[in-house]
């Protein structure tokens, strides 16, 4: 019975001491804490470079002839890089998100591969705008930028950003790369457009402000974009090089 019992406590303190190291305890406590300085004591420069990447997985190969599919649910090569590379995010795109509770479990599932290596959560982002720019396959479908800014009401700018916010929310998507706070200024924008909330700074600012506020008051993190400059471009950035040649001035007078 002696024997037995050091054994018994001998194998649980081998599990102890596998589980957890003295390290481990410090960057607890540091999440704890909450302090930013802590984590950032504790983290490696491969860490603390990845922290700084937001991959995506819109779509990935299928067998060995090219052939690629949208990924809606979690497989385990992405769950191994996910925990491998202890990312600082993942983003979102239409094909990932074509149904509600689809999009609740592999949001999820992201989360908890990270969460395998990586005390710090993931910021799981998407492009949810509104209007043209809208990737939640069965979210609601609200009215673009620039028809909110033609009501010349602001609030309904901050009750865009909270039907938004409040749908991300429950997805588990805490970050959304909106809202768009170009000046349209160039007619022939191909790519913002009516994106944008209008081509008058001032309206821009304020509705761009309301919308955050809106997505701020869900706990939704907000990243104004994509200014300054790119509501004054002629070509599409997804594709081409497109420069602004305005002069600085200009810039601060009616970008910033």
């Amino acid at each position: 019975m002696k024997i037995s019992g050091i054994i018994s406590v001998t194998v649980s303190l081998l599990a102890v001491s596998i589980a957890q190291t003295p390290d481990d305890y410090v960057m607890d406590d540091c999440i704890k804490c909450q302090s930013v300085k802590c984590i950032l004591s504790k983290m490696t420069v491969e860490e603390k470079i990845t922290q700084k990447m937001i991959p995506e997985f819109r779509s990935w190969s299928v067998g060995s002839c090219g052939a690629t599919s949208s990924v809606t649910v979690m497989n385990s090569e992405i769950a191994s890089f996910l925990a491998k590379y202890k990312f600082g995010g993942a983003i979102l795109f239409a094909p990932n998100t074509p149904q509600t509770q689809q999009t609740l479990v592999l949001v999820d599932d992201i989360q908890q591969a990270n969460l395998q290596t990586n005390k710090i959560p993931l910021l799981i982002t998407i492009d949810q705008e509104g209007g043209a720019v809208t990737r939640l396959g069965q979210g609601t479908m609200l009215p673009g930028n620039m028809a909110v800014g033609a009501t010349r009401n602001p609030n309904y700018a901050f009750q865009t950003g909270q039907v938004i916010g409040e749908e991300l929310s429950a997805l588990g998507i805490n970050t959304d790369h909106s809202p768009d706070a170009d000046i349209n200024t160039n007619p022939l924008n191909p790519v913002i457009n009516v994106r944008s909330f209008g081509s008058d700074t001032s309206l821009v600012a304020e509705y761009a402000t309301q919308y955050y506020k809106g997505l701020a008051s869900k706990n939704i993190i907000a990243t104004a974009k994509h200014f300054p400059g790119h509501g004054d471009t002629s070509a599409d950035t997804h594709v081409l090089l497109p420069a602004a040649t305005r002069s600085r001035e200009y810039v601060y007078t009616h970008e910033l």
